[in-house]
């Protein structure tokens, strides 16, 4: 044990340890996109399984809501437990069966009136440019070069639109692929959340194996940590959601604005991706409202930036209690490797992952570079001493 000690403590080991580290660094980093492709692998095989996971973890608070709440007088804990899971699931069905029945005549009516107008929408532009050229005598070149560029455009989407039809046919094979995936993730979830205990208690013997005692008081010290800040920023950026698509349909309603429920479903779901997806929400709905009437779009757009106002600076701080301690800039870079390597789910989580990650980096990782810190200043103190001695 000690010639052991003693060659991990001599520079030589340092050395090689150091000059290793670079290499793997070196190789990670040159085949950085054969280990992004390995990872959307491992997603393309293991997707439903994590999907799934992923489902059964966001319902689970939802469960316990029913378990401890409404179940509570019923004596057997399985019956309980299944009666929530249920009722949790027959909730889910009956919200997305809702919006589903009022969204789509109003998606109908949207398309619809686009297709309707379009030939409106294409004489308005053309008499625009014409006018332009008309009274502009000094731009009526350019003006016609302009529209030429434009049938040019319209010439090459077609074009596009045929050559590229295999490009559209993959593309509804992912859609359709990636629905198939949620509805097998959405039964697994189900046999999750009815074995959630047994799973449970297996990863805690699997844990106290392979861990030490204390190492595990630790890990799960942490885990609690980790799960405490994923579910509150779940549960409290749906609420988050569903309030401000409530208030944008109570404004819209007093306003007098089509498509309600169309735009205030848009508006709320968007809400939940953070920093981009509310400008992504008011894009839309503005699209949308700007086909009907242009001052629909306008009155909109002021709603809109008077909503994401009281959301900034009344709503959030409340619901989160406050920031939770993450920088801007690690929110932006979560947001782009989640999105990179987990899609629409990484992004939702990018905040609640940066501030783990930060509990990572200030708990643990600086902790114990500043106890190899303070090792290797004792040692240095040691040695001197001993010299001094000497």
């Amino acid at each position: 044990m000690k010639i052991k000690d003693k060659a991990m403590n001599s520079k030589w080991a340092a050395y090689t340890i150091a000059t290793c580290s670079a290499v793997v660094l070196y190789l990670a980093l040159s085949h950085l996109s054969v280990f992004l492709n390995f990872l959307k692998y491992i997603w393309s095989v293991f997707s439903p399984v994590i999907i799934g996971v992923v489902i059964a973890y966001i319902l689970n608070p939802l469960v316990k809501v029913f378990y401890h709440k409404v179940f509570k007088k019923v004596k057997s804990n399985r019956a309980r437990n299944n009666l929530s899971i249920m009722a949790t699931i027959l909730c889910v069905i009956a919200i997305i069966a809702i919006l589903l029945v009022a969204m789509i005549p109003q998606i109908a009516d949207s398309v619809t009136t686009f297709i309707d107008n379009l030939e409106l929408y294409s004489t308005s532009f053309l008499d625009t440019v014409g006018h332009l050229g008309i009274t502009l005598p000094a731009i009526s070149s350019y003006v016609e070069s302009f529209s030429t560029f434009s049938g040019n455009v319209l010439k090459n989407i077609t074009n596009l639109l045929t050559t590229h039809s295999s490009t559209i046919i993959d593309t509804s094979y992912s859609i359709g692929v990636g629905v198939f995936n949620g509805l097998v993730g959405f039964i697994l979830a189900i046999y999750f959340l009815a074995d959630k205990v047994r799973i449970k208690e297996g990863i805690r013997k699997l844990m106290h194996l392979i861990l030490s005692d204390k190492r595990y008081d630790e890990y799960s010290a942490f885990w609690l940590r980790c799960n405490d800040i994923l579910i509150k920023y779940i549960v409290f950026d749906i609420l988050d959601g569903i309030i401000i698509g409530l208030v944008n349909a109570l404004l819209m309603l007093i306003f007098g604005i089509p498509y309600v429920v169309l735009i205030s479903v848009i508006v709320g779901v968007f809400n939940l991706l953070p920093t981009f997806g509310p400008i992504l929400g008011g894009a839309i709905g503005a699209f949308l409202l700007v086909l009907v009437n242009p001052w629909y779009a306008l009155t909109f757009l002021i709603i809109t930036v008077v909503i994401q106002t009281f959301d900034g600076y009344i709503l959030k701080p409340k619901l989160f209690s406050g920031s939770l301690g993450v920088p801007g800039v690690w929110i932006l870079i979560t947001i782009i490797i989640g999105g990179k390597l987990f899609g629409v789910a990484g992004i939702l989580l990018s905040i609640p992952f940066a501030a783990i990650f930060v509990i990572v980096y200030d708990e643990y990782i600086l902790v114990k570079l500043q106890q190899q810190k303070d090792r290797r200043s004792k040692k240095i103190e040691t040695k001197l001493q001993d010299d001094d001695k000497l």
